[in-house]
């Protein structure tokens, strides 16, 4: 807008940090608060290369001395960081500031400390700077080009400057008045005159520099000079009056972009070459050398004029910036986004964007300028535009006209407007969802929006959305609703104003973990709630500006049972060494904790004893193979605090885990493996099954004879998995389902447990890294006969196994005895059934009291 952790056990674990944790390599920074961007050519990236939607504020100076706070006495860091902190609370990512005259004075004369205490404010509050040069009437490029060099020079690698602006909506007269240093550019010849004419004769030029010309001329001028200028002058007019006639005759549906392009412009492609020539030469000397100092930095220039903003010349320019200040009707909306339209089909190659859009709210409800402007926000996201800059950060509390003092975020002592409310909404939504799609349409109340997304839904004034589970009402007309899932098993609710709001959970829409008889754990403002949805509606009282989170809670997990999960395991030698897995005697295994059926973290306070167990299939060289059950009990694990991005939570690190197959002398290391499994004192817990091994599958050619003997304890041994596939043996990768038998022997003496053994015997199944769920118990007792004799086999048939089929899968079986407190027996079915997990499990969300 215009102006106005034993050694070798320490080497072990530290190597399995680097497999789990990111490498920061080289010193950190001094200060790491502000995350760099990189600009691509098509928008903005974070470090990960992720793409960036810059949310961004335009930013004039505290409220109480807007446009003049660089001015000695003026400049006070407090107040201006009291408005970075109240941005950076809304959501504002970046912030476009400006080099007024009093600052370019001080720079001149060596001065840096009041932009460099900017600066450092912006980069202590992750905030990203646009510096717009030249807010100023200065007419000799080279010299205001020699400060722009200054200026990037200075902070040149600094990841705060986000880019910089050549000037605030340069007009007309700023190229027809310019001191250019390669001579004059072609408005400041008679070019056009020889073109079409005179319009102003040269002896009339004395009487209209007084006159028309008064304050548009400069001093400087000879009569020669005004003589070009007036011509060129009417020239310029009489074109922008029969472009905005022609659009008005298209009912704005088209803007003067559309007309430069159109044939019926024909006429005027000289003015339009001489406008593009002479555009091309200011942006030469100015470009130039901020780029030679910084060519990193992207460069734009504000541009408030479109006919100026549609030359080519613009293809100079990382990026094209408009400036449009609609009025506050749905066809306005329109016809702005469909300006931006053109501007990106005649620069394709060029991200276009919205760097001041506002709606001023001295005659205007501010709710309805927040729906306007968050609209602005998701319809740029929708369209992949890399950002949009609002007008501005704060309503003024000096400056004589109401409707450029209203337009801000704040009101001018501080208080959140409802665009900062929706600001600080949309941001959040912004960084969670990829958009599908964007609607503007009317309703009887007024304009309206919806962006609905892979996993959030946006909705300003409509606030129903049935086919999602969504409804509901505000006293607000223009109220704006903000809904996302982070994860499978969570919501996030924001209001910019108070909100009546229902959910329907049983849809599967909303949250798609959810199921009939969970409950719902509901965190607001006035603290936790649990819910039980009846037919999985949940209603929720939303205060404007409050953050609501929603995540659903399993019965077991309501229980207190957690799934305790291996997430990692590194093979090493004795030297913490990395090694093959037929080469490493030792493993390190890292273990998360996680409620049941989700991947919420467990709290970092909760009273539990982590161990591991042990199977194994060991083969010796021969090829005998005998299974163990799982007698191994590792040591108590030790408690970590982890982190991923900004989640924290426990873990659980076991250091030098002996591997079995090289404990004992003689056994194949390519064929043998071992099984963990995780045991949880203090919790009810379930676990997944890790194999480890070069060949994972369970091998077994010969099933293990009972013995005569007495028989005192009992063990489970799965003797054979039989697959098929309807009822006729199939290779793994065909078969559909499996019979499975389990004998149950004592470890001393060999000798099998009695068919009228009173404990059941349970069959629990995982799927590669999934957490172990019980099958059934055995569907009865057979007589088999082996070398030992006759005893009783529990068999469990038809177990289905149709995943398996698909050789990345493989399926772990468990044989267990009920309040037995046998250890577990293990089988492996698979084409493939070693455990892959490049990546360990990202929480959904921190464990209570880890952050």
């Amino acid at each position: 807008m215009e102006r106005r952790r034993t050694a070798l056990s320490v080497r072990a674990l530290f190597l399995l940090s680097l497999l789990t944790a990111p490498v920061v390599f080289g010193p950190r920074p001094a200060r790491a608060d502000v995350s760099p961007l990189r600009f691509t050519g098509s928008g903005f990236v974070d470090p990960a290369g992720q793409a960036v939607f810059l949310m961004g504020a335009n930013y004039a100076g505290p409220t109480d001395r807007a446009w003049v706070y660089w001015e000695d006495g003026q400049f006070d860091p407090n107040l201006v960081a009291a408005d970075f902190d109240r941005l950076a609370g809304a959501g504002v990512r970046a912030v476009r500031i400006f080099v007024r005259s009093a600052l370019a004075r001080d720079i001149r004369a060596g001065r840096w400390s009041k932009l460099d205490t900017v600066v450092n404010l912006a980069v202590s509050r992750n905030l990203h700077l646009l510096i717009t040069f030249n807010d100023y009437r200065e007419d000799d490029l080279a010299r205001e080009a020699a400060l722009n060099r200054a200026i990037a020079a200075r902070y040149r690698g600094n990841p705060a400057i986000l880019g910089y602006d050549l000037k605030n909506e340069p007009h007309f007269q700023d190229l027809a008045v310019a001191i250019y240093p390669g001579g004059p550019p072609p408005l400041q010849t008679d070019a056009l005159i020889r073109v079409y004419g005179e319009r102003v004769a040269r002896a009339d030029i004395p009487r209209w520099r007084q006159d028309e010309g008064r304050g548009l001329v400069p001093d400087r001028f000879d009569d020669a000079q005004a003589y070009y200028y007036a011509n060129n002058y009417r020239l310029f007019r009489e074109f922008a009056a029969e472009a905005a006639t022609w659009v008005a005759a298209r009912d704005y549906a088209v803007s003067v972009a559309d007309y430069i392009a159109s044939p019926d412009a024909a006429k005027w492609q000289p003015l339009i070459q001489a406008l593009d020539q002479t555009l091309a030469a200011w942006l030469n000397a100015r470009l130039g050398p901020v780029k030679q100092t910084d060519p990193d930095r992207p460069v734009t220039v504000g541009y408030s004029d479109l006919i100026l903003a549609s030359l080519p010349a613009n293809r100079a320019l990382d990026f094209i910036s408009w400036h449009r200040f609609p009025q506050a009707t749905a066809a306005n909306f329109s016809r702005m986004f469909q300006a931006l339209d053109t501007l990106s089909r005649l620069f394709p190659d060029r991200p276009v964007i919205l760097e001041e859009f506002g709606f001023a709210t001295d005659q205007l409800d501010p709710a309805e300028a927040a729906l306007f402007e968050s609209a602005v926000l998701l319809r740029s996201l929708a369209q992949g535009r890399p950002g949009a800059f609002k007008w501005q950060a704060n309503d003024l509390a000096v400056g004589a006209n109401p409707t450029e003092n209203t337009y801000g975020l704040f009101s001018p002592d501080g208080t959140p407007k409802p665009s900062a409310l929706a600001f600080r909404a949309a941001s959040e939504f912004i960084r969670a969802v990829r958009p599908t799609g964007f609607q503007w349409f009317d309703t009887p109340q007024g304009p309206a929006f919806r962006l609905v997304g892979e996993s959030g839904w946006a909705l300003g004034r409509a606030l129903n959305l049935p086919e999602a589970g969504i409804a509901a009402e505000s006293p607000v007309s223009a109220a704006q609703l903000f809904i996302w899932r982070p994860a499978p098993d969570r919501l996030e609710v924001r209001a910019n104003a108070p909100t009546r709001l229902t959910l329907n959970l049983a849809g599967g829409k909303l949250i798609p973990a959810w199921q009939p008889g969970w409950t719902v754990l509901a965190a607001g403002p006035a603290g936790p709630n649990r819910i039980n949805p009846a037919g999985g509606v949940v209603q929720l009282d939303l205060e404007a500006g409050k953050a609501y989170s929603l995540r659903v809670q399993s019965p077991n997990a309501a229980a207190g049972m957690v799934d305790a999960k291996i997430e990692l395991v590194f093979p090493h030698d004795q030297a913490g060494r990395p090694q093959p897995v037929d080469r490493a005697p030792l493993v390190n295994v890292l273990v998360y904790l996680f409620e049941a059926d989700s991947l919420q973290p467990v709290a970092c306070n909760l009273p539990v004893e982590v161990r591991l167990r042990r199977a194994s299939n060991l083969v010796d060289g021969a090829g005998n193979a005998v299974n163990v059950p799982a007698r191994y009990q590792s040591p108590p694990g030790q408690p970590v605090l982890r982190r991923s991005g900004d989640k924290a939570f426990p873990a659980w690190v076991f250091n030098d885990v002996p591997v079995s197959f090289f404990e004992s002398p003689g056994l194949d290391p390519a064929r043998s493996k071992d099984f963990f499994l995780v045991e949880v004192k203090g919790a009810p817990y379930r676990s997944n099954v890790w194999a480890h091994g070069a060949d994972a599958r369970t091998y077994l050619p010969a099933q293990s004879p009972v013995a005569a003997g007495a028989f005192g304890q009992a063990e489970p041994s799965i003797q054979v998995v039989w697959p098929h596939a309807g009822g006729r043996p199939a290779p793994v990768e065909q078969a559909t389902h499996v019979n499975i038998g389990v004998d149950l022997v004592d470890p001393q003496t060999r000798a099998s447990a009695p068919a009228s053994f009173p404990n059941r015997v349970v069959l629990l199944r995982g799927l590669n890294t999934g957490i172990l769920e019980p099958v059934k118990a055995a569907d009865g007792v057979v007589q088999v006969q082996d070398a030992g004799g006759a005893h009783p086999r529990w068999v469990f048939n038809n177990v289905p196994v149709g995943a398996a089929r698909d050789p990345v899968n493989k399926y772990y079986f468990v044989a267990t005895i009920e309040g037995a407190g046998a250890p577990a027996a293990v089988w492996a079915h698979g084409a493939d059934a070693r455990t892959y997990l490049p990546q360990p499990d990202i929480p959904y969300g921190s464990g209570q009291g880890c952050e």
